[in-house]
């Protein structure tokens, strides 16, 4: 996939969230669509190190998104901004009130983290990245698939007897998983068609038709492969 240089500025009450369209910024606007919170966009470019200037450093000194900015608040880190969002705007929750399902949804939340180091560390990413071609190296395609769904069979196995990760409700473990696994699914794999994690094709088919993941498909993917 090419590099997507556009920059997003959500807007609900007084000001603004900013970032690239990545993972975490993409779990941030799904987490906004189903709060059902207002955004608007706003053009950046990371090639000019707009990220580095003083005024984004004075927002987040480590120069990195996304950075929220909610009124005299400003948040950085992705997890702080999940939990900020849905304790600040509690009438659409995206955690469950339950400790026992709430703690559930954090530990596969983090756990995230683990899958994308599987990504990075397997070397999926230069397959991702177009930098290798699975037809050109298959030794090397085939290590990356062996660890990839040693990963995915844990990812099957805690959705075997539920709908979604933290029990029967969509939450915010759902969009961190999903923002994760979409990469698969940039590749060529079908989770929906795939009879060898079933319940994670079964939980893609209800989580891929959401309003809030269909309105934050970064627009450059329907043009590039």
């Amino acid at each position: 996939p090419k590099s997507f240089p556009h920059y997003f500025r959500a807007r609900w009450h007084k000001e603004c969230c900013i970032g690239p369209v990545g993972v975490h910024m993409c779990e941030k606007f799904r987490s906004f669509e189903e709060k059902g919170l207002q955004y608007e966009s706003k053009l950046l470019s990371a090639a000019s190190g707009d990220t580095k200037k003083p005024e984004f450093l004075a927002l987040n000194p480590r120069g990195k998104v996304p950075t929220l900015v909610d009124g005299d608040k400003v948040l950085y880190e992705s997890d702080a901004i999940a939990l900020y969002l849905d304790e600040k705007y509690p009438e659409k929750p995206l955690l469950p009130k339950d400790l026992d399902a709430k703690s559930v949804a954090w530990m596969r939340i983090f756990e995230t983290s683990t899958l994308a180091g599987v990504f990075r560390d397997s070397g999926f990413n230069q397959f991702y990245n177009k930098q290798k071609n699975p037809q050109e190296s298959v030794e090397e395609w085939t290590e990356v698939a062996i660890k990839i769904k040693g990963e995915l069979a844990l990812w099957n196995n805690y959705l075997s007897d539920r709908d979604y990760l933290a029990g029967n409700t969509f939450s915010l473990a759902d969009i961190a998983l999903f923002s994760q696994l979409v990469a698969l699914e940039r590749v060529g794999k079908k989770f929906v068609e795939d009879k060898e994690f079933p319940h994670i094709g079964s939980w893609w088919g209800k989580v891929s038709v959401r309003d809030s993941i269909k309105k934050t498909v970064p627009p450059h993917w329907s043009n590039t492969q």
